[in-house]
């Protein structure tokens, strides 16, 4: 039992780091058992990962941006890989906010890329607004279920009108997500 918990500090944080990477693979894996065809998939995302890298190296970002962070993403690298497909259309925007704004969602990388189906709707909006979303990232990815009908607001055009109130509710997220579906009809 002293095996598996061990209260020294360092140790702690690179148990947190095994996990975080065992749990990127276990994304990795469970998207590839999903697929239709494995194969296929994992041609798709290499084909995908590398047109990303060969326009990032052509225009200069990968030096300047992606491997000053690489130390920050290496650990959701798996699960970043996974869903490559899906985040090529934002790199251009991700890469505008990445030096700033990683460390603030960083730590809700590996849950972002689990809970991506849900999110990657709503990316240019997050990104266009990523200074209210990225401080208050881990209230909002453990309350997404609750909160995914108020995004489609975005759609009803009154989305930005929320976007000052986000940081003083996220704060309380755990109170106030219970009520959240109650509320909802008397938004619209």
């Amino acid at each position: 039992r002293a095996l598996l918990y061990d209260p020294d500090p360092p140790r702690r944080r690179i148990w947190r780091s095994v996990q975080r990477l065992v749990d990127s693979f276990r994304l990795f894996f469970y998207r590839v058992r999903i697929s239709e065809e494995p194969l296929k998939y994992i041609q798709d995302q290499t084909g995908t990962g590398a047109r990303i890298v060969y326009e990032l190296a052509k225009n200069g970002q990968l030096g300047r941006t992606v491997l000053p962070n690489s130390k920050r993403l290496l650990l959701d690298a798996p699960g970043i890989y996974a869903r490559l497909t899906m985040l090529e259309s934002h790199v251009p925007g991700i890469l505008d906010i990445l030096d700033e704004y990683l460390p603030s969602i960083e730590p809700h990388l590996d849950v972002c890329m689990e809970r991506f189906d849900d999110i990657e709707p709503y990316m240019d909006f997050i990104i266009q607004h990523i200074e209210v979303f990225a401080p208050n990232c881990g209230p909002l990815i453990k309350h997404l279920d609750a909160l995914l009908p108020y995004a489609k607001l975005r759609d009803e055009g009154i989305a930005e009108e929320f976007l000052p109130y986000i940081p003083y509710f996220a704060q309380r997220m755990d109170k106030v997500a219970p009520h959240l579906p109650a509320l909802l009809p008397h938004i619209r």
